[in-house]
């Protein structure tokens, strides 16, 4: 359902969607488990929403990224190293 109405409120929706994968943050395992491996992660469009804050379809997209903080989702482009295709539950 948040899916869908990120999709309607921006007219943006992802064609590549990542979810579960058992892995360390930023692939080093000093770091601890990402929130992938437990399951409340997603990635959207990864090649088209690239690590480091470059020009992403997600920030041209605003809404879509509203919908989701709004409904208590955090978004990896509010970051210092700018995570545009990550969308999470529960803290950084």
């Amino acid at each position: 359902e948040l899916f869908k109405a990120a999709c309607d409120a921006s007219g943006y929706t992802p064609k590549s969607i990542q979810t579960f994968v058992t892995r360390h943050k930023m692939w080093n395992p000093s770091k601890g488990l990402s929130k992938h491996s437990w399951g409340c992660a997603v990635d959207f469009d990864p090649s088209l929403n690239p690590v480091g804050g470059k020009p992403s379809k997600l920030r041209d997209n605003a809404a879509f990224i509203e919908v989701f903080k709004k409904a208590g989702w955090i978004w990896g482009g509010d970051w210092k190293m700018k995570d545009d295709m990550h969308f999470q539950r529960g803290s950084g």
